[in-house]
């Protein structure tokens, strides 16, 4: 907020120079300037912007005007014929007064404002209301005003264009600088409050990331030799390239990787008995398995 003073009355001159804001002209990047603008050109923009208010009243009769100058004598008369004296000439009459000179026009009557206090920013001065020579001051600088760039300090007035103009800082000259204050003394130090509640638990952390794998444990004990198993006729020499189904055998595929099944590869063939059954199959299982098995009637489970 603008400081206002109070300072004695004059009589300004058209010479005058009063401080203002220049606002740069439409689309270009200047900025704004304070410059001093004479009082003239004030003037003139004022009687632009404010309307004539009415006419004063007449003013008072001019002055006397000056005594006409008196009227020249007359010249002396010839002198008569033969020495007489010639009668003296009349004095000329005295000339006429001067007439009053004629009554200057009345004087325009001078525009007031009216300071009503000061506004945050452009957006806080009042649209509707207003009487011309209202005025408020702007708080802070504000180049994008839509009245006109303003600074702070600057002084908005409401014309007869029902609008606001920018008619510059509404400042006085700066004041000398006060005494400097003395430090004021140290405060004591408080007292420790007490120990505020324990807070809350905290959330859950994150997962750990996972631990290294433990080293391979020592080899265990070999453990006791198994029974030693029965010894298969010696196969022929050389690797098998192919194999060839026989009766009940069932090979697929004959090559490569094959797989054999004999499903009925040991058949009893001497029973000749009418419904005494015949073995199909021989199958080893241990004691255990025997007792969980399902018995058919034409297997040999032989019990190791």
């Amino acid at each position: 907020m603008a400081i206002a003073q109070k300072y004695p009355l004059g009589t300004p001159k058209p010479s005058d120079l009063l401080v203002g804001t220049s606002i740069p002209d439409p689309n270009t990047n200047d900025d704004p300037k304070t410059v001093n603008f004479p009082v003239s050109g004030i003037s003139t923009l004022v009687a632009a912007e404010v309307p004539q208010g009415p006419a004063g009243p007449a003013g008072a009769d001019g002055a006397p005007g000056a005594n006409g100058t008196n009227g020249t004598n007359g010249t002396n008369g010839t002198n008569g014929v033969d020495g007489a004296d010639g009668a003296p000439g009349a004095n000329g009459a005295d000339g006429a007064d001067g007439q009053d000179g004629a009554q200057g026009p009345a004087g325009a009557d001078g525009t007031s404002i009216k300071i009503l206090g000061t506004v945050a920013n452009c957006a806080g001065l009042p649209t509707s209301g207003n009487t011309i020579g209202d005025v408020y001051i702007l708080d802070v600088d504000e180049p994008g005003c839509s009245y006109g760039a303003g600074l702070a300090g600057d002084g908005y007035t409401w014309t007869a264009g029902n609008t606001w103009l920018n008619i510059g800082p509404l400042r006085g000259p700066q004041g000398i600088q006060g005494t400097a204050g003395t430090n004021g003394t140290n405060g004591t130090n408080g007292t420790d409050g007490a120990p505020g509640a324990t807070g809350p638990a905290g959330a859950d952390g994150v997962d750990g990331v996972d631990g290294t794998n433990g080293t391979d444990g020592a080899p265990g004990a070999i453990g006791p030799q198994g029974p030693q198993g029965i010894q298969g006729p010696t196969g022929p020499a050389g690797g098998v390239t192919s194999v060839t189904a026989a009766t009940n055998i069932v090979v697929s595929p004959t090559v490569g990787d094959v797989v054999v099944s004999a499903p009925d590869s040991v058949v009893n063939t001497t029973d000749v008995y009418t419904g005494t059954p015949r073995v199909e199959n021989v199958i080893s299982l241990t004691q255990a398995e025997y007792d969980a098995a399902t018995i058919d009637a034409n297997t040999l489970y032989v019990i190791i």
